[in-house]
This record gives C-alpha cells, structure tokens and sequence, in this order.
C-alpha cells in the first residue's frame, strides 16, 4: 500500500524562514489576535500556557499560531459568541494552527462553524488540537469547510454538536463538515459528536455534502450519533451527499449511532444523492441502524467496498435500498469464514447480513490485517549537519492485540540505500489503538547533497511487511538559506 497523502504538507508548512520573527503572546502582546494583527506572511505567534477568552480570525495570513506546551494546557475560549478561530480570507498552507484546546464556540448568525470556521477557498493546517464543545447551528459543529480545503492532521475532536437554527430544522457534521472542497482528514480522534434536529439529521462525525470531495483516512470515528425528532437520522458516523465522493480509508468506525423516531439508518455510514465514496480497509463494527445497514446506501449512490472488516452490526452490515443497482463490495471480512448472511444467495452466511443487490462474492475467509504506518517531514529541505525530524504514527484498527516490528530508513541520490535508521523495534499496539511519535535524524556535515527518499515500514518478523510509508526530502549545502515554501512541493503519493 502507498502511503496516504494526507500526511501531506507539513514540509511547506514547517520550513522555516532565517528572517522571520517569533511575536510571544503574552510577553510581547496580550492576546493572540493582537500578535496575528502585528505579524507578517512567515512568522509565528507562539503562546504560552494559560485560557484566552477571545476569538481569533487569521485575516489571510500565512503565520503559525501555535501552544508552546500543547492543547492540554492552552485553551482558545470563544465566549459562545461565535466561532472560536475563523479562517475566512483564503489563508495558504502557510497558516497553521497548534497545540490548542479550541473551545465554546457558538455560531448563530451564519449558521455553520462553531470551533473553527473555513472559508473561501482556505488551506490553513490543523494539527494537534482538541476541538471540543462548540455548537453550529446547521452544520460543523466541531469544524466547517465551506468550499475550502483545510488539512486536518492528528487532532482530537470531540462533543460537538451540530443543530438546528431554531426549533425546526437540520444538522449536519456534528464533528466535521464538508461543503464543497477537499479536506484531508487524517489521523484524528473523532468522537462523542451529535448531529442532530427535527427534520434531517446527518453525519454524527462527519458530513460531506455540496460535491465535496475529502480525504478521510486513518481516523478513529467513534460514538458519534446523527439524531432526528421526526425526521430521517442518516450516517452515525460519516454521512454523504449531493454528489460528494470522499476517500474513506483505514479508520476505525466504532458503535456510531442513529436514532429516530421515523427513519434509522446507516450507523456507520450513509450514502445518498449520487455519492459513490470508496470505502476501504476500514474495521466497522459495532453499530446499530433501526431496520437499515452499518452501511447504507439509496438515490444513486454507488459506493464500493473492498477489504473491510465489516463485524458485529445490527441488524445489517451492509444494505442497498437503490433499485436496480448492484453494490460492489467484493473481498471484505464479514465475521465469519461462512460470509455473509443472505436468505438467498449465501443462507449458510453467518457474517453479518447483506440486502439485495450487493455482490459480496468472494469474501474474505479471515479478518483483514488492518495495520497502518503514517509519516511526514517537518521540513522538505534540510542543511547538511542539520536535523531530520519525522513524525510517524502507527495504527491499529483490529479488535485485538497487535505485535510488529519496526523500521525506518533512507535511500540517497543515486539509489544507494542507507539503514536502518530506527529499528527494527518490537512493538505492541492496543485494540483499535493509535502510537505516534517524533523521530529525530542527524544528516552528516558531508551528506550528499538532493532528493533524499524516508521509509518507514512495519510488519511481523522476519520478512512479514504489513505497511510502509514513504515520502522524500532535499538535502541541500549547509551555506543554503531555507525559504519558507509557498507550494505543496513535498507531496505524497496518493495511496
């Protein structure tokens, strides 16, 4: 498997600019919004412990706000007076936002955003933040993306709601939500978000609607509920329409809910309105969906599923409510060697049960080994005698235990490959677990100058390898001055 891309641009992001300047809040200004005011394209807000009672717009910039010690202990509080942080004037990668607790946000004027607002075509990076407790009244209670593309990286984002403006009304995308764009949604902990309203109600972690387009890949999504009062409670976990086709790859979806009075139906996910995601290598167990699927799927939506755990659902793993269409969701894990259940086509299943018009044939005779390595630079240029920082981050998306081996090395201009770097490291990783972590290489002083390959590879010893990740960087002579990049000239390869 190639690695994901989402993991993506920290090389833009992290590069640093000699000349640019570190403003200290508050040391040298009283509150965030005042440093990001006084800064320039390049430099960075850095901010120590302690709550600030503002909301915070980053006015187009490319500045890096970032907690000097973390979410934990830095709190951004919006007052429930609108939303916490705004990115609204087609901020690049440039601008990124770090290590902040984003909190109380409340939008009740435009109706979507309570945490963090994204607009107007902005990129900004989101990375190792917890969004937690805000509210919009529509849609994206934890995070909007209107018709913009954020890169939301290794965050936690949890009890947020998404509401209706009013008493009647819907919600959409308690945790996230996507109109229009393509976010990365990588590696976060999505969890505990409700969307929900009167009438339509969808997307309790994550909603794609208006022909969007994200990337979703290796988060954990779990106990997230789409409610509704008399209405349709559609997507526990992540809901798709008007046309939108997410990637959906390698999370864990886990006992998401739906809950209504009327219509109660894909748990896990829902597709409607000509969203055709592709689903794949996801662990999705646990949920319950009233008479419909964990997966559910009506109105010309087509998705495909291949090598999923789908396990443990009620009363339906996967249902097809499209007429005259057949689902393709070949060589998945149904919870048991038999396969799927279907009345007509496989009675001897005892997997979990299937709908019409699903070509689940052939299954998979034992649990896909769902086990994943991510990693990115935080910087794509690095002087001779400088310092390679990796972060990488492993998952696990199996019930059980996982034991494995670990490994990184490089290969350098030319093709010679060098290594290993770290490892090979024994490892064990918790059910439905996530280790992450910084790794720091020393480049010598005579290191051969250009393009530069990083791996990082995981699997069972000896020669068992499971997953790997791979990205490149440039070394350059140590008298080079680094720019900060103004491109996504770091890329990773699409998986």
């Amino acid at each position: 498997m190639s690695p994901s891309p989402a993991v993506v641009v920290l090389a833009l992001l992290l590069a640093q600019h000699p000349s640019a300047d570190t403003l200290r809040v508050p040391l040298d200004y009283t509150s965030i919004q005042e440093a990001i005011v006084a800064a320039d394209d390049g430099d960075t807000v850095l901010v120590w412990p302690g709550t600030y009672n503002e909301r915070v717009d980053f006015l187009g910039k490319a500045v890096a706000v970032v907690g000097r010690e973390g979410a934990q202990v830095t709190v951004i509080d919006g007052g429930g007076s609108g939303p916490v942080v705004t990115f609204g004037s087609a901020e690049p990668p440039g601008a990124r936002l770090e290590g902040f607790t984003v909190m109380n946000g409340n939008y009740n004027v435009q109706l979507r955003g309570g945490g963090i607002l994204c607009s107007a075509g902005a990129t900004p990076v989101l990375i190792h933040n917890i969004v937690s407790d805000n509210v919009a009244n529509y849609s994206g209670g934890g995070i909007a993306c209107l018709g913009s593309s954020p890169f939301i990286i290794a965050n936690t984002i949890v009890r947020n709601r998404a509401r209706p403006f009013g008493a009647i009304g819907d919600g959409l995308g308690g945790g996230i939500a996507c109109d229009g764009g393509a976010p990365t949604i990588v590696a976060n902990v999505i969890e505990e978000n409700i969307a929900g309203g009167t009438g339509l109600s969808g997307g309790g972690g994550i909603a794609c609607y208006g022909g969007s387009h994200p990337r979703i890949d290796n988060n954990a999504i779990r106990h997230n509920v789409a409610w509704s009062t008399y209405g349709l409670a559609w997507g526990g976990g992540v809901f798709c329409t008007d046309a939108s086709h997410p990637n959906i790859t390698g999370n864990s979806l886990l006992e998401n809910h739906v809950q209504s009075q009327t219509v109660e139906e894909g748990g896990a996910i829902y597709c409607f309105d000509s969203s055709s995601p592709l689903i794949r290598e996801n662990a999705i167990r646990g949920h319950t969906s009233g008479s419909g699927g964990a997966v559910h799927t009506s109105n010309g939506s087509e998705p495909t599923l291949v090598l999923n755990n789908i396990e443990g659902n009620d009363p339906y793993g996967l249902v097809n409510d499209e007429p005259g269409v057949t689902l393709c969701a070949v060589n998945n894990w149904w919870g048991a060697v038999s396969g799927p259940y279907h009345p007509e086509t496989n009675p001897g299943g005892d997997g979990d049960p299937v709908s019409d018009g699903v070509a689940f044939a052939p299954w998979l005779a034992s649990a896909e080994r769902l086990v994943f390595v991510r990693g990115w630079p935080e910087a794509c240029r690095v002087r001779q005698g400088g310092d390679l920082r990796v972060e990488l981050a492993v998952f696990n998306r199996m019930p059980g235990f996982q034991r494995f081996w670990f490994v990184t090395s490089v290969d350098l201009p030319g093709g010679a490959s060098f290594g290993p770097l770290a490892g090979p490291t024994p490892l064990m990783l918790l059910p439905d677990g996530m280790m992450s972590g910084i790794l720091g290489h020393a480049i010598p002083p005579d290191a051969p100058t250009g393009l530069w390959t990083y791996h990082a590879s995981i699997g069972i010893p000896p020669h068992d390898t499971l997953d790997h990740a791979q990205f490149d960087f440039e070394v350059t002579a140590a008298v080079q001055r680094l720019l900060r990049s103004r491109s996504l000239d770091c890329l990773f390869p699409s998986p």
